[in-house]
């Protein structure tokens, strides 16, 4: 696990706040955020996902940007 410096951390964990980092994809859905639920290990670094608009999926987390960093 790396920690900058500058107060923020690079990893994600369970809480985090999170959305897309796709521009054209955050541009056809506005206000389109998800709550990191679980983290399945292995070399895509899954991420299940629930998003605000009730769906619950997993993603690689290079797909995934942290909004807010949960406690």
């Amino acid at each position: 696990k790396i920690c900058l410096t500058i107060g923020w951390r690079l990893s994600m964990k369970v809480g985090d706040l999170v959305r897309m980092k796709d521009q054209s994809w955050r541009k056809a859905h506005p206000g389109h955020f998800g709550l990191v639920i679980r983290q399945i290990p292995g070399w895509g670094e899954y991420q299940t996902i629930h998003w605000n608009d009730g769906m619950t999926g997993s993603i690689e987390k290079k797909y995934l940007e942290i909004v807010s960093a949960g406690g």
